[in-house]
């Protein structure tokens, strides 16, 4: 029996040697990198983002975080030191490691002013374990409250406080709740 044997084909010079479909999907890997690197960076550059951080430092009890990322505004007008904040406000110290879901609604931008906008938030807060036995501990309440957020001098985003508060009770509805007992440590 003969065998028959042919040439290869010859490798054109220029070419890949790839399909169609495999250059394709690398190309739209690519693009799929670039719109979600690009996102991400304008995330972090958000006003959704300033207010996740600021949650974020309510339940980890980070007064220093919470009071860099208020109004400057604010701050002259209440709360001119970092002690102030911690003397008048419960969220400095209230709610450390209660906070158990914290969700954001969509940015209104505000009409007249394009650095601003207003960002629904929803949490849930544990009770306090305070007089209680370890079982009766796992109670929660939401809050809602409607955050404005301001772009400060720097660029910045910045929660405005006195734009947030609750007008009848002159603070947040997150603030309806116990706060956490003093700690002794």
């Amino acid at each position: 029996m003969a065998r028959i044997m042919s040439r290869s084909k010859p490798v054109s010079e220029g070419t890949t040697s790839m399909k169609f479909s495999e250059i394709l999907v690398i190309a739209m890997a690519i693009a799929g990198l670039i719109i979600g690197g690009k996102w991400y960076i304008d995330y972090r550059h958000s006003a959704s983002f300033a207010l996740t951080e600021f949650i974020a430092a309510v339940k980890g009890g980070n007064v220093g975080s919470q009071y860099a990322l208020i109004d400057e505004a604010d701050k002259k007008a209440f709360l001119p030191t970092k002690a102030e904040y911690v003397r008048k406000s419960t969220l400095s110290h209230g709610y450390t490691e209660r906070i158990e879901n914290s969700t954001l609604g969509p940015e209104a931008k505000d009409a007249k002013n394009p650095d601003k906008v207003t960002i629904p938030l929803t949490t849930e807060i544990r009770a306090t374990s305070g007089g209680k036995q370890l079982y009766e501990t796992g109670q929660k309440q939401t809050y809602s409250d409607k955050i404005v957020m301001k772009k400060g001098s720097d660029g910045n985003w910045r929660l405005v406080l006195s734009e947030s508060v609750d007008k009848s009770t002159g603070r947040l509805h997150i603030q309806d709740a116990t706060p956490s007992p003093n700690s002794d440590y």
